[in-house]
Protein backbone atom coordinates (compact mmCIF):
# COMPACT_ATOMS: atom_id res chain seq x y z
CA UNK A 1 0.00 0.00 0.00
CA UNK A 2 1.63 3.43 -1.08
CA UNK A 3 1.39 6.36 1.61
CA UNK A 4 2.69 9.04 -0.07
CA UNK A 5 4.55 9.82 -3.38
CA UNK A 6 7.96 8.50 -2.26
CA UNK A 7 6.40 6.15 0.82
CA UNK A 8 5.18 2.76 1.19
CA UNK A 9 3.42 0.51 3.75
CA UNK A 10 3.67 -2.58 5.66
CA UNK A 11 6.77 -3.72 4.03
CA UNK A 12 8.73 -7.00 5.16
CA UNK A 13 12.47 -7.41 4.86
CA UNK A 14 13.67 -10.22 6.18
CA UNK A 15 16.65 -13.39 5.98
CA UNK A 16 18.47 -10.85 3.59
CA UNK A 17 22.55 -10.22 4.19
CA UNK A 18 23.24 -6.29 3.65
CA UNK A 19 27.07 -5.92 3.66
CA UNK A 20 29.06 -3.07 1.95
CA UNK A 21 26.00 -0.58 1.39
CA UNK A 22 27.39 2.95 0.34
CA UNK A 23 24.63 5.71 -0.57
CA UNK A 24 25.82 7.31 -3.22
CA UNK A 25 23.54 10.48 -2.56
CA UNK A 26 22.42 10.47 1.11
CA UNK A 27 25.01 13.29 1.66
CA UNK A 28 24.06 15.40 -1.10
CA UNK A 29 20.13 15.00 -0.54
CA UNK A 30 20.53 15.83 3.30
CA UNK A 31 23.47 17.76 4.22
CA UNK A 32 24.57 19.47 0.75
CA UNK A 33 27.50 21.27 2.41
CA UNK A 34 28.49 18.22 4.12
CA UNK A 35 32.39 17.82 3.13
CA UNK A 36 34.49 15.39 4.83
CA UNK A 37 31.33 14.36 7.19
CA UNK A 38 30.44 11.34 7.18
CA UNK A 39 27.28 9.62 5.16
CA UNK A 40 24.25 9.67 6.73
CA UNK A 41 21.78 7.75 5.21
CA UNK A 42 20.82 3.78 5.50
CA UNK A 43 20.91 0.86 4.16
CA UNK A 44 17.61 0.65 5.01
CA UNK A 45 16.05 3.89 5.01
CA UNK A 46 12.14 4.14 4.52
CA UNK A 47 10.98 7.49 4.00
CA UNK A 48 9.98 9.30 7.08
CA UNK A 49 8.11 12.58 6.81
CA UNK A 50 6.32 15.36 9.49
CA UNK A 51 4.69 18.24 9.33
CA UNK A 52 6.89 20.50 10.77
CA UNK A 53 4.65 23.32 11.40
CA UNK A 54 2.83 21.13 14.04
CA UNK A 55 4.67 19.80 17.14
CA UNK A 56 7.88 18.13 15.78
CA UNK A 57 6.98 14.76 17.31
CA UNK A 58 4.05 14.47 15.61
CA UNK A 59 4.24 12.44 11.78
CA UNK A 60 2.56 13.59 9.24
CA UNK A 61 1.25 9.74 8.54
CA UNK A 62 -0.25 10.49 4.87
CA UNK A 63 3.62 10.90 4.03
CA UNK A 64 5.27 8.62 5.67
CA UNK A 65 6.19 5.05 5.41
CA UNK A 66 4.82 2.60 8.28
CA UNK A 67 4.61 -0.52 9.80
CA UNK A 68 8.19 -2.08 8.71
CA UNK A 69 9.16 -5.10 9.99
CA UNK A 70 12.62 -5.46 9.62
CA UNK A 71 13.88 -9.08 11.26
CA UNK A 72 16.58 -12.21 10.80
CA UNK A 73 18.81 -10.15 8.56
CA UNK A 74 22.57 -9.82 8.96
CA UNK A 75 23.59 -6.08 8.67
CA UNK A 76 27.27 -5.50 8.22
CA UNK A 77 29.67 -3.21 7.33
CA UNK A 78 27.47 -0.66 5.40
CA UNK A 79 28.40 3.18 5.18
CA UNK A 80 25.71 5.31 7.45
CA UNK A 81 23.17 3.66 9.42
CA UNK A 82 21.97 0.11 9.20
CA UNK A 83 18.50 0.74 9.64
CA UNK A 84 16.66 4.06 9.71
CA UNK A 85 13.15 3.90 11.49
CA UNK A 86 9.71 4.90 10.65
CA UNK A 87 6.47 4.99 12.10
CA UNK A 88 5.04 1.24 13.59
CA UNK A 89 8.44 -0.22 12.65
CA UNK A 90 9.61 -3.38 14.31
CA UNK A 91 13.26 -4.41 14.06
CA UNK A 92 13.70 -8.02 15.57
CA UNK A 93 16.15 -11.08 15.42
CA UNK A 94 19.01 -9.34 13.45
CA UNK A 95 22.73 -8.96 13.36
CA UNK A 96 23.62 -5.33 13.13
CA UNK A 97 27.48 -4.78 13.39
CA UNK A 98 30.09 -2.39 12.50
CA UNK A 99 27.86 0.04 10.44
CA UNK A 100 29.87 3.54 10.34
CA UNK A 101 27.27 5.32 11.91
CA UNK A 102 24.68 3.93 14.10
CA UNK A 103 22.99 0.06 14.52
CA UNK A 104 20.06 1.81 14.34
CA UNK A 105 19.08 5.41 14.73
CA UNK A 106 15.64 8.21 13.23
CA UNK A 107 13.96 10.38 14.70
CA UNK A 108 10.27 11.79 15.06
CA UNK A 109 8.48 8.54 15.30
CA UNK A 110 6.16 6.80 16.86
CA UNK A 111 5.40 3.29 18.06
CA UNK A 112 8.48 1.59 17.30
CA UNK A 113 10.06 -1.72 18.12
CA UNK A 114 13.35 -3.27 18.38
CA UNK A 115 14.03 -6.28 20.22
CA UNK A 116 16.39 -9.16 20.24
CA UNK A 117 19.10 -7.71 18.30
CA UNK A 118 22.80 -7.92 18.40
CA UNK A 119 24.70 -5.08 17.94
CA UNK A 120 27.82 -5.07 17.81
CA UNK A 121 31.32 -2.48 16.87
CA UNK A 122 28.76 0.01 15.22
CA UNK A 123 29.88 3.66 14.50
CA UNK A 124 33.59 2.49 13.91
CA UNK A 125 33.56 6.14 11.45
CA UNK A 126 36.35 7.92 13.69
CA UNK A 127 34.63 10.99 12.13
CA UNK A 128 31.24 10.25 14.55
CA UNK A 129 31.47 12.36 17.65
CA UNK A 130 30.26 9.91 20.48
CA UNK A 131 27.77 12.19 21.83
CA UNK A 132 26.11 13.16 18.67
CA UNK A 133 25.31 10.40 16.27
CA UNK A 134 26.92 7.38 17.85
CA UNK A 135 26.19 4.47 19.14
CA UNK A 136 23.87 1.22 18.77
CA UNK A 137 20.60 2.90 18.37
CA UNK A 138 19.60 6.54 18.57
CA UNK A 139 16.19 8.04 18.24
CA UNK A 140 14.87 11.02 19.29
CA UNK A 141 11.97 12.48 19.80
CA UNK A 142 10.24 8.76 19.39
CA UNK A 143 6.44 8.07 20.98
CA UNK A 144 5.94 4.67 22.07
CA UNK A 145 9.56 3.00 21.82
CA UNK A 146 10.22 -0.28 23.08
CA UNK A 147 13.68 -1.68 23.36
CA UNK A 148 13.74 -5.31 24.25
CA UNK A 149 16.31 -7.93 24.53
CA UNK A 150 19.07 -6.37 22.60
CA UNK A 151 22.56 -7.21 23.05
CA UNK A 152 25.31 -4.62 22.73
CA UNK A 153 28.84 -5.29 22.46
CA UNK A 154 31.12 -2.41 21.90
CA UNK A 155 31.68 0.15 19.28
CA UNK A 156 31.22 4.01 19.61
CA UNK A 157 29.30 6.11 21.45
CA UNK A 158 26.29 4.80 24.22
CA UNK A 159 24.74 1.73 23.61
CA UNK A 160 20.84 2.33 23.35
CA UNK A 161 19.48 5.94 23.55
CA UNK A 162 16.70 8.09 23.41
CA UNK A 163 17.28 11.91 22.87
CA UNK A 164 15.18 14.52 22.83
CA UNK A 165 11.62 14.83 24.48
CA UNK A 166 11.14 11.27 24.36
CA UNK A 167 7.87 9.86 25.66
CA UNK A 168 6.63 6.14 26.66
CA UNK A 169 9.52 4.62 26.33
CA UNK A 170 10.29 1.05 27.49
CA UNK A 171 13.68 -0.12 28.28
CA UNK A 172 14.22 -3.84 29.29
CA UNK A 173 16.16 -6.78 29.28
CA UNK A 174 19.14 -5.41 27.51
CA UNK A 175 22.64 -6.61 27.68
CA UNK A 176 25.01 -4.43 27.09
CA UNK A 177 29.05 -4.49 27.62
CA UNK A 178 32.51 -2.26 26.28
Amino acid sequence: TTAGADAADDVVIRGLEITGYVSPDRCGDYYPTCGDEPIRGGAIFPHNHWNQSQQPWVPDLELSSNDWVVENNVIRGNQGTAVSVSNGMIVRDNLIAENSVLGVGGGTVIDVVVEGNEFRDNSIDPGIDPLQEAGALKLGAARGLRLAGNVVVGGGGPGLWCDIDCQDVVIEGNDISG
